[in-house]
């Protein structure tokens, strides 16, 4: 799972593509193989929580990126604005992209946690295609 945080934050960065509909077809084939290769319902729904937990905080992520890209849009709308300005908006990206990814890896550690290796191999097959 972390590879598919990884995966929407590459996309978030170098901007190709739709991150959002991407990242949700991306969870729902995880759902998808998770239903198929987990039989034991008690960590299948373990594995369950853990994709929910992954959704959520994809969409913090994304709520903490529009703060950053309305400051901006607020700046580039003062023809007057400083760089200041924009420094101050660029400031919470460190600790942003801090925040996103201990979301993402703990979401990882709860899928791991939930998964036995061989359902994961069979689950990450399922999921790239391969």
């Amino acid at each position: 799972m972390f590879w598919v945080g990884l995966a929407t934050l590459i996309m978030l960065i170098n901007g190709t593509g739709d991150d959002s509909r991407e990242f949700r077809k991306r969870v729902q084939a995880m759902h998808d193989a998770t239903v198929q290769f987990i039989p034991d319902v008690e960590r299948r729904d373990a594995a369950e929580r853990a994709l929910s937990e992954t959704s959520a905080a994809f969409l913090k992520h994304r709520q903490r990126l529009d703060k950053v890209s309305l400051c901006i849009a607020k700046a580039d709308e003062d023809y007057k604005a400083t760089s200041a300005e924009y420094v101050a908006c660029m400031d919470a990206l460190d600790e942003l992209w801090d925040v996103s990814t201990a979301d993402f890896v703990r979401a990882e550690q709860h899928f791991r946690a939930a998964v036995r290796p061989e359902e994961l191999v069979q689950i990450q097959k399922k999921v790239s295609g391969k």
